[in-house]
């Protein structure tokens, strides 16, 4: 019997850290499904809304389709009739930002300007109030990981969530296309804060929901902040666990360049193996971080049903306490 992916990547020991995907801004889209195995070029829309998402898609911008889990297939035509819900969210380390807003026609977000806002410049429209979201990806026809454990993942907050009185702040769970790393799955994505989890279980869900709506993170499974490139998400999740900070405004992580520490675009790719980082605490606390690009001896497929493929970490190989940077 062939394994599952996420199953392999488990047993070969694959580190979470600095396998986030990466995205400054995110763009989430009430559909109701089906999705397909490509949400963006699969799932039932017109031609012109199919041509708005990628072009924002293509700006840079994480897209995802989304759907509470109430919202079922069945119910697409109506769905379609009364439009969709839009979620805008920048997903900055110490700005991030959440917008609702309404849209009759998918189509219409060919209008925006998709550059700025791939840029983090989020529109002034919709309201900024409303509870957090938490993005659980259940895409199984991408991969059969993200349905076995991200169904079983939703199913568990669901029910902690019918158990629980109405909280402030509180969270929304939606079902959600493909957000990255089937391997890893299931996958959460916690708007407007970008934190991307990997591997809970049922037993982690309540802990989840508390985390997301207080702005916080679980250390011992994140992947790292959409914001941060992979080297710097890295050094992020080595710095918080190294001090036990939850927080996820609390931290943020520049690029140490010879000259000063600057700050790196979230789709910034490094042209050596090794990446001096610097964390810096909103408290003024700061820490040098190296991060090396480093094989590890191991395979294992990206998804189920791939051929396996080695395993390259950005391994976080020290971290040094720096002068304060206020």
């Amino acid at each position: 019997m062939t394994l599952a992916c996420s199953t392999i990547s488990r047993q070969v020991g694959e580190s979470l850290p600095g396998t986030a995907p990466t995205a400054l801004t995110w763009i989430v889209v009430e559909h109701p499904g089906p999705w397909g195995r490509d949400a963006l070029q699969d799932a039932v829309m017109t031609p012109r809304a199919r041509a708005a998402l990628h072009g924002l898609k293509s700006a840079g911008i994480g897209v995802l389709l989304a759907r509470r889990p109430s919202l079922r297939a069945e119910s697409s035509r109506a769905a379609m009739r009364t439009g969709h819900e839009v979620l805008v969210a920048r997903s900055a380390p110490g700005g991030s930002l959440l917008r609702r807003l309404h849209v009759d026609d998918i189509a219409d977000l060919a209008t925006w300007d998709a550059d700025a806002i791939a840029d983090g410049q989020v529109p002034a429209m919709g309201a900024l109030e409303g509870p957090r979201v938490l993005l659980v990806c259940t895409q199984g026809r991408r991969d059969a990981c993200c349905a076995t454990y991200g169904r079983t993942l939703l199913s568990a907050l669901q029910r902690v969530l019918a158990d629980r009185p109405q909280q402030q702040p509180g969270v929304e769970v939606w079902e959600s296309s493909h957000i990255g790393g089937h391997r890893l799955a299931p996958v959460t994505l916690a708007l407007p804060s970008g934190a991307v989890h990997g591997r809970l279980d049922a037993s982690q869900a309540g802990q989840l929901l508390d985390a997301v709506a207080h702005d916080a993170v679980l250390l011992e499974y994140l992947r790292g902040r959409t914001a941060l490139s992979a080297p710097l998400q890295a050094a992020d999740v080595a710095v918080r666990t190294l001090i036990d900070e939850d927080a996820a405004e609390a931290v943020d992580v520049l690029l140490r360049t010879p000259e000063r520490a600057v700050v790196a675009r979230h789709d910034w790719l490094p042209t050596t193996d090794v990446v001096q980082a610097e964390v810096r605490h909103t408290d003024g606390r700061a820490w040098h971080v190296e991060v090396r690009h480093s094989p590890t001896g191991v395979v294992r497929p990206e998804s189920c049903g791939k051929e396996p493929v080695p395993v390259v970490t950005w391994e976080v190989v020290d971290v040094a306490v720096a002068r304060p940077w206020t």
